[in-house]
């Protein structure tokens, strides 16, 4: 079943979409799905080794290390109990 994205979008760039895919001779769905179909053939899956530091730093995962241990306290203590 196909799902639906609605997006607002500046009007001069609306202009030039509606040009673009008139001088292709695409629907306007045609036009956006193809844009968006080429541009993820090209993409390789995200994976853990090729992230970004910027995403996953070492102060995130000293960040998520406290919490982890801060909720095995917990539990552990009441384990205990």
């Amino acid at each position: 079943m196909d799902k639906t994205i609605a997006i607002r979008i500046d009007p001069a760039l609306h202009k030039r979409i509606s040009i673009r895919r008139v001088e292709n001779g695409l629907s306007l769905k045609e036009y956006i799905v193809g844009l968006v179909a080429n541009d993820l053939k090209d993409s390789k899956p995200l994976t853990f080794e090729s992230a970004s530091v910027d995403i996953i730093s070492e102060k995130s995962i000293d960040e998520a290390q406290k919490v982890l241990d801060f909720v095995r306290n917990i539990i552990t203590d009441k384990e205990v109990s």
